[in-house]
């Protein structure tokens, strides 16, 4: 199967209005407009594609796509690639790690892209505490880039939505290829600033070079609309490499 990149950079709907039977309304293909953005323009760019479903993903909800990704990452992972998510509502019972391998010094960069069909059209759900999507990234020359996807948590305080970790840290920043996160999207299930949240929405940790354009994420609030905000927003976190040192946090 073939799938295009959305165009939409908004949200088709209200989320505090709407639940996620609202959202899995608009999963069909109508709701996928035409390729014309540049996360099309990433995934015909980089490479090998795959599509989640063919290996395994069920982007109805019916059942969990554990392992999904574990096996579409590992087709890829070697030379770089795009991970393709038509539209759909995508359940996960466990937190999703993917790593990338350290590469030997003649083999070339490796860019990998998880690229969805828009904010709010493909939504990937963790039900449970501890959810959410992981990339780790083991040689500082490597790249990630996400697009046009949401994650939502179906508890409060539900663990990191998406987090890029860098384990390679090096002095020069300049050595450092361009990673992205593009129109994604962190809320809870039940909408934006409702009871469920994740405890950080979006965020990198020892990973310089991001970039990131038109992102949202929704905390949870106690009791309504008129208290205080709970859980975390986009997270950006670098490390000192001096011994007992903690990470330095910018949010």
């Amino acid at each position: 199967m073939t799938y295009r990149a959305s165009a939409n950079s908004g949200l088709p709907f209200d989320p505090v209005e709407h639940g996620e039977g609202a959202i899995a309304a608009r999963t069909d293909s109508s709701s996928v407009l035409a390729a014309t953005d540049e996360s099309a323009m990433v995934a015909a760019a980089s490479g090998t594609s795959v599509d989640l479903v063919d290996f395994g993903a069920d982007p109805t909800g019916a059942t969990n796509s554990d392992g999904a990704f574990g096996r579409a990452w590992a087709s890829i992972k070697a030379t770089g690639g795009t991970i393709i998510i038509p539209p759909g509502l995508f359940i996960f019972s466990t937190k999703e790690v993917l790593s990338l391998p350290s590469r030997r010094a003649a083999e070339q960069p490796k860019s990998v892209n998880i690229v969805g069909q828009g904010m709010e059209t493909t939504i990937l759900h963790w039900p449970n505490a501890d959810g959410g999507l992981k990339i780790v990234v083991d040689d500082f020359r490597d790249s990630v880039n996400i697009a046009d996807l949401t994650v939502t948590t179906g508890v409060p305080n539900g663990g990191e939505g998406i987090v890029y970790y860098g384990t390679d840290f090096y002095g020069g920043f300049l050595a450092y290829p361009m990673s992205t996160m593009r129109r994604v999207c962190a809320r809870g299930s039940d909408g934006g600033n409702q009871r469920f949240y994740w405890t950080r929405g979006l965020g990198t940790r020892g990973v310089s070079g991001v970039s990131w354009y038109d992102c949202m994420v929704f905390g949870g609030t106690p009791s309504g609309e008129n208290s205080g905000a709970l859980g975390k927003g986009i997270c950006v976190e670098g490390m000192d490499r001096t011994p007992g040192a903690v990470p330095r946090l910018v949010q």
